[in-house]
């Protein structure tokens, strides 16, 4: 009780001397992260980042983020903008180029009391695609009505490409509810109908390039369904492999497949029921989850069922989750405070400690979840201030930050300050002092450089630059009691730093002039370079011209292994025989001369060398419940070059490690439990430790066994065997004594039959087993041996048995087809299987195979009588039959030919009565004709005799009454 009362006074006086902690989360709330792009090669792209209340922000590029170096000191054109209170800091590339300027970047926002915040991570990657398809659709033949998939998984792209699909050359619509276009890039046609024929070609086009790339063309064809199709079992044609995304992205898993009647797709969890309301099945079949989370990993079951069978095959679904930071305080005494970082997530993570803009801690976790502590003096002053822990994985990034700030400190006029309380101004101090470097640039045409600016000796100091009379932003932050700003330039010019402070201002120029002749062009190789510490490693440096080539490391120049120049370039190796974490960082290449300065830069990293001993003490101790415990102390101190990562166990039988259970633990665990080991058996057990630079030696005990009872010596008698038919017999065994072996034996049983090879028979079932295909009409004998895993312990007697003859009969049917073909037609014996049922047929010129069951011989002599022998079976089964062929009626063929000539002679006789009567029918109409003609042409006649006579007998009468003219009647003559 004593003792917990000293810690929780001495905790108490902790908070009290050294203030209040207060734990911020400023990553989602207050910093504006900068987001990862994919950018083409010409396009100008800006990153954004930004604190509430930040002072200046700076930006980082690649794994050194607190190497005080920015992106603007490397080739590409760059410009970076700092902001003043609530502003953001944007880090802007006019012309983006891959070569240069692809990588991770990080902002640096910085805050009241020296303090400064890191950003997560930032990448820019190149806007590209690729040309081949990785799986292209395919010609595909269905029918009406059944659901048709064409493949098509596009090239790879950056960022991933929209996929559209065309049929017959027009773009397909996506009112469509039968068409379904998958974010995998697979079509889906519901329902198809004869309209959906036609020719498809898969277009996948990059949004940020906007280039295209089109598939192969593949040929649907649908054809009408068959009144009565034929049943089959369901087939899996389309199924997503292992699926991983990240936690809130949408999860398509693909299945479909086809069969007859069409299969219906269901989903399960193999551990139970999908119950989760967001996990829906498309009308493709596939299972859809618009928001994925952690608890939705697992392993899925597709299902596909119809009235004839079923297939299934099992997708597992892995959603990374980011990883989540706090920071909890640890006082262990009046003196020492710990801060553990504790991270949860499903990646491997990087934790990285800041204070201000120092890199404290860097350590690389493999597991998703943990912990890294971070140990503070509280005697040293320097131990205030903002501490910031990032975590950042595959998935995603977080951060959280810990203020530690001196109570007596504190600001009661800002207690609005988001991150630090009692930020205090330091004393005024009246003189300014402005340096500048370099001294003097000379600037190609194409070339950037960047300016430095350091002030100190005031408070408030502000740093401006101009060029002429127009102003420049530049990129500031303070670092202690010295303000810095960097400028990046194109342009040559004289360039002026005015430092404004509370006490004045001061100023110094730079003069930037233009150079004429072109730079050299230098190139490093390798690039990068990963070496194990202990390991030589060198960079060679190239130059197209005769220039003098140094390098530098960390500031300092650093002295070449070789170099030398021809008439048309130079050459510089620099060369590290055993390298060492010291070597670790960027080394530099560069050349001088009246062009100015030009560098390009390699990075080395240094890997740490695995563990050195194996661990300590390593013991292995069996429980009375079965379970074995295995101990082990850490390997010396000494024997650790890296810090410990964790311990890895391996256990199985002496001699196979290939079929080794494995296990890795933290570097805090000291035992391990083991379970389901057999007592009785012998193990090998090997534990060892690891680091970032590999595994270490391992330590290897043997674990024996817990009982070793003597072995009885198993007795075998056969009981019984005999023949079942001319090709099976049974035989049964008993297993008199070594009971305990039962379980774990297997039995060999081997026959023989008279002079034939030897044939084996492995079974688990113990007492009885069953031999098939034996050979009729053959005396065997058998004998039964136990096998202890492939070892054998036991054999029994042999045991006679003879197996009876497997003649058959044969009904032969014959049926004529044609006067030159008959059907051959039989029944199988009863047990006899098709493999068994050779069937020969021989018409006299020898026996040829045939199909089974039934035949049609062809190309008969209708005029031959045939003798048929036809021979059944082979092995075990014999048997035969013959029959007649006669031959063909004479009138089978000649009738037809006698039918087709009669016919031809009675339509001839037909077709010439038909003309005969016509011809008589038209002789009787023309003499008609004529008669009428004739009738009427002699009564016309007689008519006009008639009136002939008529007129000339009435002209006789009136000349023969005509008076004569007389003078009394005055000559008038009256009829």
């Amino acid at each position: 009780r004593s003792r917990a009362m000293e810690f929780v006074l001495k905790s108490v006086a902790v908070f009290v001397i050294f203030g209040v902690c207060l734990l911020h989360v400023v990553g989602s709330q207050l910093l504006l992260d900068p987001e990862s792009q994919a950018v083409a090669n010409g396009s100008a792209v800006t990153l954004t980042c930004g604190l509430a209340e930040a002072r200046f922000t700076q930006w980082f590029r690649g794994q050194t983020l607190a190497s005080g170096r920015t992106v603007g000191n490397s080739d590409g054109d760059m410009i970076t903008t700092t902001g003043g209170v609530s502003s953001l800091g944007r880090l802007s590339i006019s012309s983006f180029k891959a070569s240069v300027h692809a990588g991770e970047y990080f902002c640096l926002a910085g805050i009241k009391g020296g303090n400064a915040v890191h950003s997560c991570p930032a990448e820019l990657t190149h806007a590209k695609t690729s040309h081949v398809f990785h799986t292209e659709p395919r010609n595909t033949s269905v029918t009406v009505g059944a659901t048709v998939v064409l493949e098509c998984q596009p090239p790879d792209s950056n960022p991933a490409p929209f996929i559209n699909w065309k049929r017959d050359g027009s773009y397909l619509h996506g009112n469509d509810s039968r068409v379904v276009v998958l974010p995998t890039g697979n079509l889906y046609l519901l329902n198809v109908s004869l309209e959906d024929a036609g020719s498809y070609s898969c277009h996948a086009i990059n949004p940020v390039t906007q280039h295209k790339r089109r598939s192969q063309l593949a040929v649907l064809t649908v054809t009408e369904r068959p009144d009565q199709a034929t049943s089959s079992v369901p087939t899996l044609t389309v199924y997503s492999s292992t699926t991983e995304v990240l936690e809130g992205e949408e999860v398509l898993m693909e299945c479909a497949g086809e069969g007859v009647p069409v299969p219906m797709v269901t989903w399960r969890r193999v551990f139970g029921p999908i119950l989760d309301p967001e996990l829906e099945i498309l009308p493709t079949g596939t299972l859809h989850i618009a928001s994925a989370r952690a608890s939705h990993s697992g392993k899925y079951e597709c299902l596909l069922q119809n009235s004839v069978g079923e297939a299934s095959i099992e997708i597992t679904l892995r959603v990374k989750a980011a990883p989540s930071v706090t920071i909890t305080p640890h006082p262990i005494s009046d003196s020492f405070l710990t801060l553990n970082c504790s991270f949860t997530g499903t990646e491997p993570t990087t934790v990285l400690w800041y204070k201000g803009v120092e890199n404290l801690l860097t350590s690389q976790e493999d597991g998703g979840s943990g912990s890294v502590p971070l140990y503070l003096s509280l005697a040293d002053p320097t131990s205030e201030g903002l501490y910031q822990c990032l975590a950042y994985s595959s998935a995603g990034c977080a951060r959280a930050t810990f203020n530690v700030s001196a109570a007596e400190q504190e600001d009661p006029q800002d207690p609005q300050d988001p991150v630090s309380s009692g930020d205090k101004e330091p004393p005024l101090i009246p003189t300014i002092t402005v340096k500048v470097f370099p001294a003097s640039v000379t600037l190609g045409p194409g070339e950037t450089q960047e300016l430095t600016c350091e002030a100190s000796g005031g408070s408030g100091l502000q740093i401006n630059w101009f060029v002429g009379a127009e102003a420049r932003q530049g990129q500031q932050f303070a670092l202690n009691e010295v303000v810095v700003s960097y400028l990046l330039i194109s342009t040559p010019g004289l360039y002026q730093c005015v430092v404004l402070g509370a006490s004045g201002f001061a100023s110094a120029n730079i003069t930037v002039t233009a150079r004429a002749t072109p730079p050299p062009l230098l190139t490093v190789y390798p690039h990068s370079l990963e070496v194990t510490v202990g390991n030589p490693a060198n960079f060679t440096c190239f130059a197209d011209q005769p220039v003098s080539l140094e390098w530098v490391f960390g500031g300092q120049p650093l002295p070449a292994a070789s170099s030398g120049t021809t008439p048309t370039d130079a050459l510089s190796v620099v060369a590290l025989e055993a390298v060492s974490a010291d070597n670790h960082g960027r080394y530099v290449c560069q050349a001088s001369g009246t062009f100015g300065l030009v560098s390009a830069a390699a990075f080395l990293r240094v890997k740490a060398s695995p563990p050195l001993a194996t661990p300590q003490n390593v013991q292995a101790n069996r429980t009375v419940d079965g379970r074995v415990i295995v101990m082990w102390q850490p390997p010396a101190p000494s024997k650790l070059p890296s810090p410990l990562t964790g311990y890895k166990l391996n256990w199985d039988l002496p001699g196979r490690a290939s079929q080794s259970a494995l296990r890795a633990l933290p570097h805090s665990s000291r035992f391990y439990v083991l379970e389901g080991l057999d007592i009785r058996t012998t193990y090998a057990i090997l534990v060892w430790a690891y680091s970032s630079g590999g595994d270490g030696p391992p330590a290897t005990i043997t674990l024996e066994p817990l009982i070793t009872p003597p072995p009885p010596e198993p007795v075998l008698h056969i009981a019984s065997c005999s023949a079942l038919s001319p090709t099976s017999a049974e035989v049964s065994w008993q297993l008199s004594t070594g009971d305990i072996f039962a379980d774990f034996l297997d039995y060999l049983l081997s026959f023989t039959c008279e002079d034939a090879m030897a044939t084996g028979h492995v079974t688990t079932q113990p007492g009885v087993a069953t031999l098939q295909r034996l050979l009729s009409a053959c005396s065997y004998r058998v004998t039964v041996t136990a096998l202890l895993e492939g070892e054998p312990v036991a054999e029994s007697p042999p045991c006679d048995f003879h197996t009876p003859p497997g003649e058959v009969e044969v009904d032969l049917q014959v049926e004529r087809l044609s006067s030159s073909s008959v059907r051959l037609s039989w029944t199988l014996p009863a047990g006899m299987t098709p493999e068994e049922a050779r069937v020969e047929v021989n018409l006299g010129d020898g026996f040829r195979p045939i199909s089974s069951e039934t035949h049609t011989l062809t190309d008969l002599d209708p005029s031959r009588e045939y003798s048929l022998d036809l021979r059944l079976g082979q092995g075990a089964w014999q048997g035969s039959a013959s029959s007649v062929i006669p031959a063909a009626p004479p009138t089978s063929s000649n009738s037809r030919e006698l039918g087709l000539l009669y016919g031809v002679i009675i339509g001839t006789l037909v077709l010439a009565c038909v003309v005969i009567v016509l011809f008589i029918v038209v002789l009787k109409y023309v003499q008609m004709n004529r008669r009428a003609t004739d009738k009427v042409t002699n009564h016309r006649e007689k008519q006009q005799e008639v009136f002939r006579r008529m007129s000339c007998s009435r002209s006789s009468s009136l000349s023969l009454k005509k008076p004569p003219l007389s003078a009394a009647n005055g000559g008038v003559t009256h009829l």
